[in-house]
């Protein structure tokens, strides 16, 4: 295999993008927290442990996105992009996933918040907390055999 310079230009070409797609994705979940903290700081701070919660997995998914976005515009040879555009899109599956696992858990905090267990009579309120704990590990279950489906799904010797 020999080297040319139009190979090179299209490789600098390939990883410039990709990394601007990735900074661009950092950029955005920077701006877009920064935005949420301002917002929660000026009502309720009830709704940090939401941020909190969603912060990792959308700093994943918002750079996996815009390089899955700008991967068809990339000079690439099919043997290279359809590989990669796979892998990028079970990514984006695994991080969606995960934002919903995150989203379930801000659920349970939610409803667990409301039932202190520390009163002096406090079946009641282990008894939610129990049901909602229950109810969590079988919705994460849930979400990961939904995903594990769907990203069975996307390989066409599958289906």
């Amino acid at each position: 295999m020999r080297f040319s310079w139009e190979s090179g230009r299209n490789l600098v070409w390939t990883v410039v993008a990709i990394a601007a797609a990735i900074l661009a994705g950092l950029i955005l979940h920077r701006i877009l927290y920064w935005l949420a903290h301002r917002f929660i700081r000026l009502r309720d701070s009830s709704q940090h442990v939401l941020v909190s919660r969603i912060a990792r997995p959308a700093g994943f998914l918002l750079p996996l996105v815009l390089v899955l976005g700008v991967f068809p515009a990339l000079p690439l040879s099919p043997a290279i992009e359809v590989p990669a555009t796979h892998f990028l899109l079970l990514c984006v599956i695994a991080v969606s996933a995960w934002l919903v696992v995150r989203l379930i858990g801000y659920g349970e905090h939610v409803v667990t918040r409301r039932y202190e267990i520390s009163a002096q009579d406090n079946l009641a309120a282990r008894r939610i907390r129990t049901q909602v704990e229950l109810f969590r590990r079988i919705a994460e279950a849930a979400v990961l055999l939904a995903t594990v489906a769907v990203m069975l799904m996307t390989f066409p010797a599958i289906w």
